[in-house]
């Protein structure tokens, strides 16, 4: 039996993915829609690599819960999993997320500048050509 398409939403979930809810005759948008919003947080706090998402150290500054990022081409996605409870997110810039970065791969860094360049000192040593 064929649907009768009725609608269709965008959303943009807080990782930056854009996802496409069709709505058909007799669907309620509003239930289609807390449905999938309410499967996305469930299945990125339960497995964040599934998506590219990570745990990161710092807790959400409205509910003190668990902060998952995503790095992005500029920047980095940063939000509170607590759905629906809390719906802090914001966006990180370049140097948060390579902050980030380092801190999920455990690289300890400390950035010195010097005439106006950045210098990254790190804790992994520096491996030759040819070597793992």
């Amino acid at each position: 039996m064929k649907k009768d398409f009725e609608c269709a939403f965008t959303l943009c979930m807080p990782d930056g993915m854009l996802c496409r809810i069709p709505v058909y005759k007799g669907e309620s948008s509003k239930e289609k829609i807390k449905a999938f919003v309410d499967n996305w947080y469930k299945v990125t706090k339960e497995d964040p690599e599934k998506f590219d998402h990570f745990i990161i150290d710092d807790k959400c500054p409205k509910c003190g819960g668990e902060l998952h990022a995503k790095i992005l081409e500029k920047g980095c996605a940063i939000w509170c999993v607590n759905h629906p409870d809390c719906d802090y997110q914001t966006y990180g810039d370049s140097d948060k997320a390579r902050e980030l970065i380092f801190k999920k791969h455990g690289i300890k860094v400390t950035v010195v500048h010097k005439t106006g360049a950045g210098v990254i000192f790190s804790n992994r040593p520096i491996s030759k050509k040819g070597e793992k």
